[in-house]
């Protein structure tokens, strides 16, 4: 008999956080209330989200305010994936400016089998909870930048 990785399910918590996030249409205007009740306002938001393996849940991690994609790298760890949900402001050849809310998947080559096996399990039913459009899957911190963000979001565009 054989068993699979379990589907972890995200808490009301995390899908009325995300609910926030896609609702946003000028993160410069708008607010969230982090985790420690602090009101979060600037240009780009991120809110990295994890797995709770004890308790087969998806929980939030942390949520940032104004922060680049290169100052996000910091705040991944180098061995345990993250779902991060990021609100970046993308200006198009036209001059229009957009909100977009990514979904990215950070998965780095040290992960434990178990846990990669879990986050896996778990990506497509958070993803199509979260009800976000774009999503995205990284393997090294040092590649989530600006440049790699633009080139995947000029797909849609």
């Amino acid at each position: 008999m054989t068993s699979g990785a379990p589907i972890c399910t995200p808490t009301e918590d995390v899908l009325e956080r995300v609910k926030k996030f896609r609702m946003m249409r000028d993160p410069k205007n708008s607010a969230l209330i982090s985790t420690s009740g602090v009101e979060l306002v600037g240009s780009h938001f991120a809110a990295t989200v994890k797995v709770d393996v004890k308790e087969h849940t998806i929980i939030f991690d942390d949520e940032l305010v104004d922060v680049t994609l290169e100052e996000l790298q910091d705040s991944l760890p180098d061995s345990v994936p993250r779902y991060i949900i990021y609100v970046y402001k993308y200006t198009h050849q036209d001059g229009r400016v957009s909100f977009p809310l990514s979904f990215i998947y950070y998965a780095p080559p040290q992960i434990k089998p178990n846990l990669a096996m879990m986050y896996s399990s778990s990506l497509q039913p958070f993803f199509a909870q979260a009800n976000v459009q774009k999503m995205f899957e990284v393997r090294h911190s040092k590649d989530l930048t600006e440049e790699w963000l633009k080139s995947k979001l000029s797909f849609f565009h």
